[in-house]
């Protein structure tokens, strides 16, 4: 590895440890909100940086495939490996932020809409809002 791709990475990591930063501060305050509206903004913003994370591990893994580096490509299927849909890391990794985005869809939905959601609707987004209660208190 020379050392531009080091310093690459070096990069993204430090910009994925200020990711897990905020959202660790944002994790005290959804733990700690009562009030429903403000919760499920806040959920909004902790999707919204589990996104910025997998983008910034995206751009890593591209560059270690471009590379062959076989060593970043092997720590990234660590991190992904709970979704084992794909060989590809980069597409294992599209395919975390594509479903962080469908999330996304229906968490905005239920904070300007929960009247007109059907039913299957609302059940989807209080299970996408337990999800991230537990990933915020497991943080």
């Amino acid at each position: 590895m020379n050392c531009t791709t080091r310093n690459f990475y070096t990069e993204i990591i430090q910009q994925v440890i200020l990711v897990e930063r905020c959202r660790h501060d944002l994790n005290k305050r959804l733990l700690s909100s009562k009030n429903r509206a403000q919760k499920r903004q806040l959920m909004l913003s902790f999707l919204c940086l589990d996104i910025e994370k997998h983008q910034l591990f995206a751009s890593a893994a591209q560059v270690a495939v471009q590379d062959g580096d076989e060593t970043v490509i092997r720590r990234l299927h660590n991190f992904y490996r709970h979704n084992a849909e794909f060989d590809n890391i980069v597409m294992i990794i599209q395919d975390e932020i594509n479903k962080t985005r469908k999330f996304i869809h229906v968490i905005q939905r239920s904070l300007h809409g929960w009247a007109e959601m059907s039913f299957a609707e609302k059940r989807l987004a209080q299970e996408i809002e337990k999800y991230i209660i537990v990933r915020a208190q497991q943080q």
